[in-house]
């Protein structure tokens, strides 16, 4: 594949589990403050009793309303916590993408290398390689070289081959680890 840098940003910045994971926490922290927030405000009780009195034989509704008054409390301690979490998963989600970030300019620069070493082959020096070759035979048909010259073309031939095929390996191994979103080992902080 031919990736341009801002290609392969967004799939490792797109769908890693490291980074997802930090999102999720990141989206649970956002909650928990949310919530903090929302435990200042007292929960209403309601309680509405129906009885029976026997001896007088009447009917008796009673209606019962409770609810805390939060004058000390206004669950300060909790929301600072909650919020420094948030803060905290706000600076682990940046943590992580600064380092896959790190980590693929690093992969990005051996798949940019390998990819230009391909092209490189693909389009001066096997066609040039052939060239020589093909001049070679020629001239050994024709009688004007000998053999030993016409061997040694031939293995400086395969040789350019093999080493077009292991820039090739190359690429696909630099594009493998894009593609695997980096994932050749875990960093230091993560579980």
């Amino acid at each position: 594949p031919d990736y341009s840098w801002p290609q392969a940003e967004s799939l490792v910045l797109a769908q890693h589990p490291w980074l997802m994971a930090a999102q999720a926490r990141h989206q649970r922290a956002t909650l928990a403050v949310q919530r903090a927030i929302k435990e200042v405000v007292p929960n209403i009780d309601v309680s509405v009793m129906v009885q029976h009195m026997y001896p007088s034989n009447n009917d008796t509704t009673s209606l019962v309303i409770g609810f805390p008054i939060p004058i000390w409390n206004q669950n300060q301690g909790r929301i600072a916590q909650t919020r420094a979490e948030l803060v905290a998963a706000e600076n682990d989600i940046r943590h992580i993408e600064l380092e896959l970030r790190s980590r693929l300019a690093d992969s990005y620069g051996h798949y940019a290398n390998a990819r230009q070493s391909v092209h490189r082959y693909a389009q001066r020096i096997l066609p040039r390689a052939r060239q020589s070759l093909d001049l070679v035979r020629n001239g050994f048909e024709r009688g004007q070289i000998d053999y030993q010259t016409l061997n040694q073309s031939q293995q400086t031939f395969v040789r350019t081959n093999l080493a077009y095929l292991d820039s090739v390996r190359r690429l696909r191994d630099a594009a493998s680890l894009i593609e695997s979103q980096l994932m050749s080992s875990k960093p230091d902080h993560r579980d």
